[in-house]
């Protein structure tokens, strides 16, 4: 029970969330939503947007266990071009990172008591923030999920001498 295992679960719940979405790639086609866990890939051929990025971001602990920060970074591509190839025309790439992330949040908060994996319970309040400043073409929003995992039962009393 630990933040990798978190982000594990999270991701396997992010690509059944996404698995029927279809946004644009820089060379027009309609693809499903690439999720990675921690970073983007290196920079090599492969197309990476649109993508979804699950990433541990802090973590503390204390006796009764431990809370979690989880960054939930989605990405697309839009170059502005609507259906009639004027640039400019359509500039809905933040939009798209907002829908994953609304149905990213939406599947968070239809989990059974707020647990994934029947360990880690989600917090209350998630922000989403769709950054003022955007690398054109390429879009970004973040999500941040807080998450607390229990403490297992200790196997010893402890003792303040």
């Amino acid at each position: 029970m630990n933040e990798i295992n978190l982000c594990d679960s999270l991701v396997e719940l992010v690509k059944d969330t996404v698995k029927n979405f279809r946004l644009l790639n820089k060379n027009g086609e309609a693809v499903t939503p690439k999720v990675y866990s921690g970073f983007l890939p290196l920079k090599n051929d492969e197309e990476v947007f649109p993508y979804v990025l699950v990433r541990h971001e802090k973590s503390s602990t204390d006796w009764e266990g431990t809370n979690c920060s989880v960054s939930i970074i989605a990405g697309s591509f839009c170059d502005g071009k609507g259906p009639s190839g004027i640039e400019g025309e359509d500039m809905n790439g933040q939009k798209d990172c907002l829908l994953v992330l609304s149905a990213i949040r939406t599947a968070l908060l239809e989990l059974p008591a707020e647990t994934l994996a029947e360990r880690y319970v989600l917090m209350p309040k998630i922000d989403i923030d769709i950054h003022s400043e955007q690398a054109f073409p390429y879009w970004q929003a973040d999500m941040t999920t807080n998450w607390f995992m229990p403490q297992p039962a200790m196997q010893h009393i402890r003792s303040d001498f």
